[in-house]
């Protein structure tokens, strides 16, 4: 019998007994080295034939069978003892999966008295464990527990793996939610447990569904050098995955992350050697997802392990072990570069409340910084740190990897929501006290004199009223007919756009009512609707009027009564001629066209270029009812679980039927049509679509009342999307991702993009901008967005109810770079915020901006004052265009004394850029896709 035949006969003794198992698995390693160094290949020979000869009537292996074999393999034991497996314990350990948080906390807590057990009895015994929410968790609700963990972790048995708040999801959170991943976490666990921020350099990741291609960048520039993960992407498994800025050492687990020891890991440790050139091989096992972690089953394998002979080096270790070892053959290693995606599509659409609170509630923790910096600087406001960062904190727990992909159950999402409620209620309070305190410094009194009509019952009025949109409210503070108001402006930029204006309890002649800025020149308003309305006792009229904001700052603008009525000549519709009936949007850019009938979008038409952007003849732009095959034969686990991954296209359903349709606004600043129409089995969509003046944004503000859910009998799933199909062919479409754009071919999947997909040629760009959704598919030369989606399982009912759904349409006749989308996607997301003033005297200007950024292709992520340090200002940016960028910062009431760069933990590094400070100006290189952070302090 051939040597392999042999081998495969007496492996089906092997689960005889532990005896059986120890040298089956020996003869098999030996058999494995052989690949190796076949110089043995006549001592495995007799080995194994020895052993089969034993066994061919039935024997059975005893511990003497055993021993005699393995005096025979001998030799082979410094080849064999010179291969390493590394066993870590861990447990998988899930945030509010398929549970509530209560439960959470007690898999927490249960799963660490047993590891705290198990170390007591086994010396030897290691386990690493990631996440800093389970430590938080330990501190808040066991904090006796937490001493003797730290005990272990000075022991040096007890690894801490975390390089963020959770495991959390690599592709939805932006650029900078995923750098506060890395300052908290670190910041919390250096201080918790004595350890120095550059030790905790690992970020443990088994089960993210894919990977964003900046994710490198920064993770390097936040000290992170190894990074942990299984899914997203399936050919090499120790790898360098490089972003254009930044490398980190990887290691993908080829088996599964919930595992136990088992003897087979010696057959791969030489495969690994061979492919990678180290010795050293890693064995991650541990119960997981609902924690658990490692069994004593599994420490008494590992022990038994240890004695076999002919066998690789067995021994309890960590992954900072491993990862050093890996790095000894670094330059071995293939580099990967790109993202490493897609896993679960249906992760970027599920459970879209989640992924709206996620989205407003990282726009307003970036607008609640800023202003609040300024509001210090400006005007003494105290900064609020220990509130911002619990906030933050609260956004990033709700970035696991379960949580913002929609993969949960009910409880999670109700959690989600409630944090989601905390956080935006810190957040637009702390925004709001910033901008009313820098209001109160703001010098009126010489814009209006005194006001007049003292007694009436404007101020106060409108009290929260906007907050159910989640904005700072627009209440009353002012009095009389003349009325002050403050447009704040967080974007890098100067804007001249359309702002909304409440007017409460307003006693004037609406005829004669006049917007001024601080020069006393007259600008532009427009009624939203010429009446007053009611709210809550009071009563109020909503103004357009077209502002001039400073970039970082505000300006001031009066609302008046006119002394005289200005007479216009209004000549009546001619009722001698009937004109045909059409619905158009149209300004100095754009002309937009919707059919009669279904109020589709059949034309947007560039005027001055002559370019028309929709393709009538696929039905022009509009909403589907996609019905997805849930299809358990093809796959049934996913059936069971579909909020994962989009099913095939079942039917594609025009739902623009018995549509009403009317005009909205119509004016000089903003015009726009409602439309509205049921679908499906009982649900209803009203939409307004608008144009402004000078846009180039058609914009849709939709509000559904979704009463879709699978249907289990018919195996379909229903999904709610918007339609874009194009006039000009495009092979490749930018997204925006955490830290930049990417561009990706068609593909017929839902693929992420943070808040924007386009279309671009040489002469021309077509994009939709959402301000909450995430999954967009490109097919076919057009651009779908996926509004809402209604998997059966885990939470079957998620959707039901009413969704406030806005994203816009961009048509541009040029190519509009990477630098430009972002700009115009920020400040699509983050509109001007409006507060009305009194009349008092003060120290600041009725128009101020904080400072001047210029810069050709570097994006602003955060500016906030460091942490623990409130008298130095944090500002970091990133380029975005892959070259090198010089960007001058020009304060505008400030002048600063010294800056120097920092790491994402805002600690001094040493660089070979330099920073010129020049009177209020500083100056400084970006490098091509470089994360920077500056650190600046004022003078008095």
């Amino acid at each position: 019998m051939k040597l392999l035949e042999t081998l495969t006969f007496i492996r089906k003794f092997k689960k005889q007994n532990s005896w059986a198992e120890r040298i089956i698995s020996e003869l098999e390693f030996a058999y494995k080295l052989l690949e190796l160094e076949n110089e043995y290949e006549q001592l495995v020979k007799e080995a194994v034939h020895s052993l089969c000869k034993k066994l061919e009537n039935g024997g059975y292996i005893t511990e003497e069978i055993a021993k005699e074999t393995e005096r025979i393999l001998e030799p082979m034991s410094t080849l064999a003892k010179s291969f390493t497996i590394i066993h870590v314990g861990h447990a998988h350990i899930d945030m509010n999966w398929m549970w509530g948080y209560h439960e959470t906390v007690a898999t927490t807590l249960d799963t660490f008295r047993t590891v705290l057990d198990l170390m007591e009895e086994y010396p030897e015994f290691t386990f690493a464990q990631s996440q800093a929410s389970v430590y938080k968790i330990v501190e808040e609700h066991h904090p006796e527990m937490l001493e003797s963990i730290k005990k272990r972790v000075k022991e040096g048995r007890w690894e801490v793996t975390a390089s963020t708040w959770v495991e959390a999801d690599k592709n939805m959170p932006n650029t900078e939610s995923l750098v506060r991943h890395i300052l908290y976490t670190k910041q919390y666990l250096s201080e918790l447990f004595g350890l120095d921020k550059d030790d905790l350099m690992i970020d443990f990741e088994p089960d993210t569904f894919g990977h964003s291609k900046f994710t490198p960048t920064i993770l390097h520039a936040g000290g992170v050098k190894y990074y942990y993960h299984c899914r997203g992407y399936d050919k090499e498994i120790a790898y360098r995955w490089r972003s254009p800025s930044g490398e980190v050492l990887v290691y993908r687990e080829p088996f599964w992350y919930n595992g136990s020891p088992t003897p087979d890991m010696a057959l791969y440790a030489v495969e690994f050697f061979k492919k990678y050139g180290s010795k050293y091989a890693l064995k991650v096992y541990g119960v997981g997802d609902h924690g658990g972690g490692p069994t004593r089953r599994d420490i008494e394998k590992i022990l038994r392990m240890k004695e076999y002979p002919i066998y690789p080096n067995v021994k309890f270790g960590t992954y900072r072990e491993f990862f050093e070892r890996l790095e000894e053959v670094q330059n071995k290693l293939p580099v990967v570069e790109g993202e490493l995606n897609i896993i679960f599509d249906g992760c970027f659409t599920t459970q879209s409340r989640i992924k709206m609170a996620n989205r407003l509630s990282e726009a307003a923790a970036e607008e609640t910084e800023k202003f609040l910096v300024f509001s210090n600087l400006w005007s003494g406001y105290e900064y609020p740190g220990d509130k911002i960062k619990e906030a933050w904190i609260n956004i990033l727990f709700n970035h696991f990897h379960d949580i913002i992909p929609g993969s949960g159950v009910t409880e999670t999402r109700e959690y989600a929501m409630g944090l989601f409620q905390k956080t935006m209620a810190t957040l637009l309070s702390q925004k709001k006290n910033a901008l009313v305190e820098v209001a109160s410094n703001i010098n009126t009194q010489d814009l209006v004199g005194s006001e007049n009509g003292i007694c009436d019952t404007s101020e106060g009025a409108g009290v929260a009223f906007g907050s159910e949109d989640y904005k700072v409210s627009q209440d009353s503070r002012g009095k009389g007919i003349k009325r002050i108001y403050h447009i704040f402006n967080p974007s890098p930029e100067r804007r001249k756009e359309v702002a909304k204006i409440v007017l409460w309890d307003w006693k004037g002649d609406l005829d004669r009512l006049v917007v001024r800025n601080v020069n006393g020149e007259r600008v532009p308003h427009q009624f939203v609707e010429k009446r007053f309305k009611h709210y809550w006792g009071h009563t109020y009229i909503e103004l357009l009027v077209e502002v001039d904001v400073p970039a970082f700052g505000y300006s001031t603008y009066i609302v008046d009564e006119e002394p005289f009525k200005v007479l216009k000549l209004e000549l009546p519709r001619d009722p001698r001629v009937q004109r045909p009936r059409e619905y158009v949007l149209e300004n100095e850019k754009l002309k937009a066209v919707f059919d009669l009938s279904t109020a589709k979008l059949v034309s947007l038409f560039d005027k001055e270029n002559e370019i028309e952007y929709i393709d009538s003849r696929r039905g022009g732009a509009h909403f589907r009812l996609i019905l997805e095959d849930i299809n358990r034969q093809t796959n049934e686990m996913l059936a069971q679980a579909n909020a994962w991954v989009v099913g095939r296209y079942l039917d594609v359903i025009d739902i623009h039927r018995n549509v009403k349709i009317k005009r909205g606004t119509c004016g000089e600043l903003r015009n726009s049509i409602v439309f509205e129409f049921g679908f499906g089995k009982s649900s209803r969509m009203k939409v307004e679509v608008s144009l402004d003046k000078n846009d180039k944004m058609l914009k849709f503000k939709s509000t559904v009342d979704f009463r879709e859910f699978s249907d289990l009998e018919k195996d379909i799933t229903p999904q709610l999307s918007f339609y874009v199909p194009l006039n000009f062919k495009c092979e490749k479409y930018a997204f925006d991702v955490p830290m930049g754009i990417i561009e990706r071919q068609e593909y017929d999947v839902d693929v992420p993009g943070l808040s924007f997909c386009c279309a671009r040629s040489s002469e021309r760009t077509l994009g939709i901008f959402s301000k909450t959704k995430y999954g967009y598919r490109v097919k076919d030369n057009s651009i779908s967005l996926t509004l809402i989606r209604a998997p059966h399982s885990p939470d079957m009912y998620s959707e039901i109810g009413e969704h406030k759904i806005e994203f816009a349409i961009l048509a541009d006749s040029k190519f509009l770079n990477n630098f430009s989308l972002v700009g115009l996607s920020y400040n699509y997301n983050h509109e001007l915020t409006v507060l009305s003033n009194s009349v008092h005297p003060g120290k600041l200007p009725p128009v101020l901006g904080f400072a001047d950024v210029n810069s050709s292709s570097s994006v602003i992520s955060c500016i906030k004052f460091a942490e623990n340090r409130k008298n130095q200002l944090v500002i970091r940016l990133y380029e975005i265009e892959g070259k090198t960028d010089e960007v001058v910062i020009v304060f505008k009431a400030l002048k600063p004394l010294n800056a120097w760069f920092v790491d994402l933990n805002e600690n001094s590094i040493s660089t070979e850029d330099t920073i010129e400070i020049k009177g209020n100006q500083i100056k400084f290189r970006m490098n091509p896709y470089e994360l920077k952070t500056l650190m600046v302090e004022f003078s008095e």
